[in-house]
């Protein structure tokens, strides 16, 4: 059995884009409200909720490590 090829879910060579820290808490506090009621059954809605809760909190960390001068 061989291995498949995959893409990432998160490249730390692609260039990206580091929001204020107030647009990134804003964001990942949106995120959360809208994937609390994710139905844990659906494999889908696990996945979907998975990576954009991975997307917000990649961001909220930049925006701190920014803001503090990391």
């Amino acid at each position: 059995m061989s291995a498949k090829p995959f893409d990432p879910l998160y490249d730390p060579q692609a260039p990206s884009w580091t929001p204020s820290f107030d647009v990134a808490l804003g964001g990942a506090r949106e995120v959360l409200a809208e994937q609390q009621g994710a139905n844990i059954y659906d494999d889908r809605a696990m996945l979907t909720a998975a990576v954009r809760l991975e997307i917000a909190l990649r961001h909220l960390l930049a925006a701190y490590d920014a803001g503090a001068g990391r």
